[in-house]
């Protein structure tokens, strides 16, 4: 089986011989930190989508404001991890508070203290440097 893609980043149209292809493995290595999201034939899609069809591809870097909602979510995807692993007791609410920023509400103690930011951060730093995937579930 074999589908086109025309990649807009790279300006270039290829044939793939396969019967499917992650979108990562399409990128340049000296891009891969650089893009965060991929539109396909205009829908947002993660970059370890599969896909198998005639496709219109567009790597998105954070000059497009869907890859920065992308990292945003990332962030606090990340930051709720590290609180859960350190303080599985700890609720907390994530809000807008200013534009491009994200205000934390803990709401089972007063307030956070300098070392449990500190904590979190290593914790953030460390699951980052373990390189996991983060896998959509339907639940």
């Amino acid at each position: 089986m074999a589908f086109n893609i025309n990649v807009v980043n790279y300006n270039e149209r290829r044939t793939i011989r396969s019967t499917k292809i992650a979108l990562y493995d399409l990128v340049k290595e000296e891009d891969l930190e650089k893009f965060y999201a991929v539109k396909v034939n205009n829908r947002l899609r993660e970059l370890t989508y599969e896909i198998h069809y005639d496709s219109t591809i567009e790597f998105l870097d954070l000059n497009d404001s869907d890859a920065c909602s992308v990292f945003e979510r990332s962030l606090r995807y990340l930051f709720c991890m590290a609180v859960y692993e350190l303080y599985p007791e700890l609720h907390f609410r994530l809000s807008y508070s200013v534009s491009r920023s994200i205000l934390v509400s803990p709401l089972t103690i007063d307030e956070f203290t300098t070392e449990m930011l500190t904590a979190i951060k290593n914790k953030m730093d460390e699951l980052i440097a373990l390189n996991l995937d983060i896998v959509r579930e339907i639940v």
